[in-house]
C-alpha cells in the first residue's frame, strides 16, 4: 500500500488578524505552522504566535519582502490566509503572498470573516475587494459571522470578547475540516490531490459546519449544515463539493453516506461531483461533526 502523502500546511494571519492564529497555535491543529505577517509592528505585537514577520511599506523593500515570504513558504503545499475584510484593498501583504504562492504553485485559501453590521457603502466596497481577492487566491471563503451569532436576526447582548472568540472558533473549524482530511486516519480517505482538485482556482467557496449527538445525529447535523447562516448563499448549483464527516470509531459508513446523499440532493448535482471523507477522531465521543465546502458556482 502506498503511504499517504502528508502535505506541508501553513496558516498565516494577516495584519490585524495576526492575533487570530494565537488560539489556533494552542489548539489541536497538529503538524501545521503558524505565522503572523504585517507591515505594522503594532499588529505583530498583539500576536503571540511563535513566528512574526514585518514587511516594508514602500516599493524599495519589495525585493527583500518577497524573499522573506519565499523563505517561509519553502516546501509548503497549502496556505490558509486569514484576512480582515476592511484590509483587503491594496493590501501589500496579500499581494506579496499571492505573487510567491503562484510562483511556487502553492494552493492558497483565503478566509475572510464578514460582519453584516457594516454600512451598505462599506459592504459594497468589501464585496468588490473580495472579488479582486478571488483573482489572487485559489479559493476565498467568506464567513458571515454576525448571522451565525444572531440566528433569525435576533440581537443578543454579546460582549466584544465573546464575538471575537466565536469568530476565531469558526475560522479554526474552517481550517480544521480540511486539515483532518489530509492528516487523520479515515474510513474513507481523500488524498491531497482530491482536495487540490476542489480548491484549485475555485474562486468563492462556501463553508458550513454542524455537529450533533444522539440517535438521529446524522440527519440533524446535515439539516443544520445546509441551512447554516454561515453560508453566503444556498449550495444549490455548486460545481464542486467537499464533505468531511468526523466521529469516533463507532461511526457507521451508512451515516456518512446518508449525509452525502442529502447534500447531493440539496446541491442538485450528481454524486460524481461530490467528494466526501470519513475521518476518525476518538476525542469526539458520541458527537458527529460535518464540514462542508462548496464552490464552482456559475456567475
Amino acid at each position: 500500500m502506498t503511504e499517504k502523502f502528508i502535505p506541508e500546511i501553513m496558516v498565516i494571519g494577516v495584519d490585524s488578524l495576526g492575533n487570530v492564529v494565537n488560539d489556533m497555535e494552542k489548539s489541536d491543529l497538529a503538524e501545521v505552522e503558524f505565522f503572523a505577517v504585517s507591515t505594522e509592528i503594532k499588529n505583530l505585537e498583539k500576536s503571540s504566535t511563535t513566528v512574526k514577520i514585518q514587511l516594508g511599506v514602500d516599493e524599495e523593500s519589495i525585493k527583500c519582502d518577497v524573499e522573506k515570504i519565499q523563505n517561509i513558504l519553502d516546501g509548503v503545499n497549502m496556505v490558509f490566509i486569514i484576512a480582515h475584510p476592511k484590509e483587503l484593498m491594496n493590501n501589500r501583504v496579500l499581494r506579496i503572498i499571492s505573487e510567491v504562492t503562484i510562483r511556487k504553485n502553492i494552493i492558497t485559501v483565503a478566509i475572510v470573516p464578514k460582519s453584516l453590521s457594516y454600512e451598505k457603502h462599506l459592504m459594497d466596497i468589501i464585496d468588490i475587494d473580495i472579488q479582486n481577492l478571488e483573482k489572487m487566491m485559489d479559493s476565498v471563503v467568506v464567513i458571515k459571522v454576525d448571522e451565525s451569532l444572531h440566528p433569525d436576526n435576533i440581537v443578543k447582548n454579546l460582549s466584544g470578547e465573546e464575538i471575537v472568540n466565536y469568530t476565531c472558533s469558526v475560522l479554526k473549524k474552517c481550517v480544521k475540516g480540511i486539515l483532518d482530511l489530509t492528516m487523520r486516519t479515515g474510513l474513507i480517505s481523500l488524498d491531497f490531490e482530491d482536495i487540490t482538485a476542489i480548491l484549485k482556482k475555485s474562486g468563492l467557496t462556501l463553508f458550513s459546519f454542524a455537529e450533533s449527538v444522539g440517535e438521529n445525529r446524522a440527519t440533524c447535523a446535515v439539516e443544520q449544515l445546509i441551512k447554516s447562516p454561515l453560508l453566503e448563499r444556498s449550495i444549490f448549483g455548486a460545481g464542486k463539493i467537499l464533505i468531511n464527516v468526523a466521529g469516533d470509531d463507532s461511526i457507521e459508513l451508512d451515516e456518512a453516506r446518508s449525509i452525502a446523499d442529502i447534500i447531493t440532493s440539496a446541491s442538485g448535482k450528481g454524486p460524481e461531483e461530490i467528494l466526501f471523507g470519513l475521518t476518525i477522531d476518538e476525542d469526539l465521543g458520541d458527537k458527529l461533526e460535518v464540514y462542508l465546502y462548496a464552490n464552482g458556482f456559475d456567475s
